[in-house]
This record gives structure tokens, C-alpha cells and sequence, in this order.
């Protein structure tokens, strides 16, 4: 069951991973706080969303203790995974769906857990 998420969760989360999230997915936290998303010319399953941490109640913290913050720090430092990238999604086989920074705006992409390749995802999925 998706739940919405206190805007102060979404900022700490970007205070632990030193970022700030691209606005549309922000909003997407603060509506539905994980939940699943299609990437539309793949054809494969969605992929799942990992939520930011809400400790504000013991239901949504049990909801939410697999968060994006723990996913990326598990990931960063591992070779081939892009040092400044942000893992906010799975497809189930180990595959990741990024945020990469590139300058003053966010690519988003997905990664290969066996090859450490990234290819672009073809649109915003996070647009309004």
C-alpha cells in the first residue's frame, strides 16, 4: 500500500546522500512514498521504487526501512557503479534504476549489476 511522505523525510534522505532530488521525483516521494513505476519501451515488469525513510509511526517505518538512502550506500563504492549516482529503484534481478547527476540537472538511468553499464532512460517518468 503506497502512503504519502513528509517533505522533511525527502530532505533527509538528500542530507544523508549529500544531494538534492530533481523536483519531479520529490513530488513523487511526497505523493507515493516507494510503489512502482513503468518505464514504458522495455516491455519488462515495472520496477519498484524504494521509498525514503518515515519513522514518524511504527507502521510506515516498517514500510519504509529498505530505503533509498540504504540501497545507494550499499551500492556506491562497488566497481562499475557511477560514484555519484543515487539507487532508487530494483527490477527484481539486481538491475538498478539511477539518478546521475550531470551538472545542475539529473539523468536517470538504469545499471547492470553484471556489467556495470548504464543506459539512459528514454523519458522523464517523474514529470507531471
Amino acid at each position: 500500500m503506497l502512503f504519502p511522505v513528509d517533505a522533511a523525510f525527502i530532505s533527509l534522505a538528500e542530507d544523508q546522500l549529500g544531494t538534492q532530488f530533481p523536483a519531479g521525483y520529490r513530488q513523487r516521494l511526497m505523493q507515493d512514498n516507494g510503489g512502482e513505476v513503468d518505464l514504458g519501451d522495455t516491455g519488462d515488469d515495472p520496477w519498484v521504487l524504494f521509498p525514503v525513510k518515515d519513522d514518524s509511526d511504527e507502521k510506515r517505518l516498517k514500510r519504509s526501512w529498505d530505503d533509498v538512502v540504504r540501497h545507494t550506500k550499499r551500492k556506491r563504492g562497488r566497481s562499475h557503479f557511477p560514484c555519484d549516482a543515487v539507487a532508487i529503484g530494483e527490477d527484481g534481478s539486481g538491475d538498478l534504476l539511477l539518478l546521475i547527476p550531470q551538472g545542475s540537472d539529473w539523468a536517470l538511468a538504469t545499471w547492470d549489476h553484471e556489467t556495470g553499464d548504464t543506459s539512459p532512460v528514454p523519458r522523464d517518468i517523474f514529470a507531471s
